[in-house]
Parts: structure tokens; sequence; C-alpha cells
């Protein structure tokens, strides 16, 4: 049986709706132009797609994510740090195990945008894919590193922790203190 060995094991996501994804019909379905048939059900929407449906009106609860492996001592000891010192407000965290959920470049895009840093700080250059691909090559454009990246998510520098829009690589993982600051 298995049994969480630290808080980096399990991801908690809390929502202020216990049924975020619920929508309530009208008594009169006639007022809608397409109804839907009463023989169907309603669309479901992946767990890991919930935040990106939440109503436009409704003000999120601010959010951590941390880019995570689970493998990585210094990943851990961020996710520790966050758990039991930096998030006294008890915000909604996410942990994505990037390995097996690897970022699109367009995601890599975007994180780097909140990292402001380039994208080549992003890499660890001590993995053997780095060599092999030969990413020290600096005539390579960001949008071929970033494709590296994609293809090959155990070159991304870990954790990576995102709050209220800013993001920091936590090597070493007193660094996340800044985004609690």
């Amino acid at each position: 049986m298995w049994t969480p060995r630290s808080p980096c094991d399990y991801a908690i996501v809390s929502h202020p709706n216990p049924h975020p994804l619920r929508i309530a019909q009208p008594a009169n379905t006639n007022l809608h132009r397409n109804p839907q048939p009463s023989n169907s059900a309603p669309a479901k929407i992946p767990p890991d797609c919930r935040r990106a449906h939440s109503p436009p009106n409704h003000r999120r609860k601010p959010m951590i994510t941390i880019y995570h492996n689970p493998r990585c001592s210094k990943s851990r000891a961020a996710c520790e740090l966050i758990a039991t010192t930096y998030n006294s407000a008890n915000e909604a965290t996410e942990i994505v195990e990037y390995l097996k959920h690897p970022l699109t470049a367009e995601q890599l895009k975007q994180l780097n945008a909140q990292l402001r840093c380039t994208v080549r700080e992003m890499l660890r250059d001590s993995e053997p894919e780095y060599k092999e691909l030969q990413l020290s090559n600096t005539a390579l454009t960001d949008t071929q590193l970033y494709e590296a990246l994609a293809k090959h998510p155990i070159l991304l520098q870990r954790p990576i922790v995102v709050r209220n829009g800013r993001a920091i690589i936590g090597r070493p993982p007193e660094n996340v203190a800044t985004l609690f600051a």
C-alpha cells in the first residue's frame, strides 16, 4: 500500500465551491436555442483542465504551482519548505510532475516569461541529453531550445514555483521565499 512520505507526494487543490463544474440548469429548457437532449450526459472536463473552465467573473484564489521531480532532493526540499513554512495562508497548491506530464513549447515560453530569465537559464546543462543534443551551441534559437525542453523534460531546471504570476527556480530551495515576501 502506498503512503505519502512528504507533502510533495500528493497534490492539494482546493476550490471554494465543492462542485465547481456543476452548472445550474433553468427550469424551462426552452429558453435555450440549442437545448441539450435529456438522454445525454453533460460534457466531462478532465480534472487537469478544471482551472481553465472557471467562471470569468469570479476572482480565483491565489494558487501555487510547483513543477516538481519527486526524485530530486532540491525539489522535495522546496515542496517541504512551502508546505511547512511559506504557505501560511494555506493557498491552494498544484504539484505538476513535469516528467510524467511534459510541458509544451508554448507552456514553456509562458513559464519563461514568468521566470523573467533566458531560456538557457531554464536548462540543466549537467544532463547527458544536453550534451547529446549539443544545446551549448549558441547559434540555437530560443524556439529550438523550447522544442528541446518539450521533447526532453529532464532538461528543465527544478523545482520551478509559480505564484501570483511570478516564478522562480528553487535552487537552492530557499529561493522560493522571494515569492512569499
